[in-house]
């Protein structure tokens, strides 16, 4: 079930109209907030259960931080995004500025990929994008652009389930998603998604997102 924005896909969770969903973690805090939904694994990427928030520029721009975006046209996924929204714009609120105000324009450009290619073709000046689908990028991407700023570590995006999810549904998708690493099938649905393995959420995994949330959210 494909969705045009993180809005969407939350509705899709809260009406239940989905048995697990892969979710951006504002989309999961929020959706384990507001109607339930549950965390059940999250992916390992090339050893971490964790990413960044890259802002980008093009490789020439001579701007080495966020106040120096000001006035320029700047690129996010979408309003929903950790790393594609929130962490830029509580940065400049903790910064005395307004995020909407700061920049000449703000395009939300759908994906990761997409807010990249804008500063690539000139169509922004900068993005925030996730660290993670940065990396995995085509290499003309990276070369024609550079990073000027990381955020803190956020816990990676996870596999939620529903709140009213059958149990026994639930317990069988987890015990298959932790063990695809070892079944040869498995292996090779993970290696096409990137993903080494899945593993249990650790306890406090997910607090600087959490306080990342409350502090945008207490802006609004």
């Amino acid at each position: 079930i494909l969705r045009a924005n993180y809005s969407e896909v939350q509705a899709v969770i809260r009406d239940n109209r989905c048995d697990f969903a892969f979710v951006c973690t504002y989309p999961m805090v929020r959706a384990k907030r507001e109607f339930g939904a549950e965390v059940l694994v999250l992916p390992v990427v090339g050893g971490l259960v964790s990413y960044n928030s890259y802002i980008i520029v093009r490789r020439n721009d001579p701007a080495d931080n966020l106040l120096a975006l000001r006035g320029k046209r700047f690129a996010a996924s979408d309003t929903m995004s950790t790393s594609g929204w929130l962490y830029p714009a509580v940065w400049l609120i903790e910064h005395d500025e307004v995020p909407e105000l700061f920049f000449s324009k703000i395009t939300y450009a759908g994906s990761h990929d997409r807010a990249a290619m804008a500063v690539v073709e000139g169509d922004a000046d900068a993005a925030a994008v996730h660290s993670t689908i940065y990396d995995q990028m085509p290499a003309e991407v990276r070369q024609a652009t550079r990073v000027i700023d990381t955020s803190p570590p956020y816990g990676s995006p996870p596999v939620v389930v529903p709140e009213h999810l059958d149990p026994s549904l639930k317990s069988r998708l987890k015990s298959a998603l932790l063990g695809m690493h070892e079944d040869e099938k498995g292996r090779a649905a993970l290696e096409r998604l990137e993903i080494d393995r899945f593993v249990l959420p650790e306890a406090g995994l997910y607090d600087t997102v959490e306080a990342l949330v409350r502090r945008w959210e207490a802006s609004l």
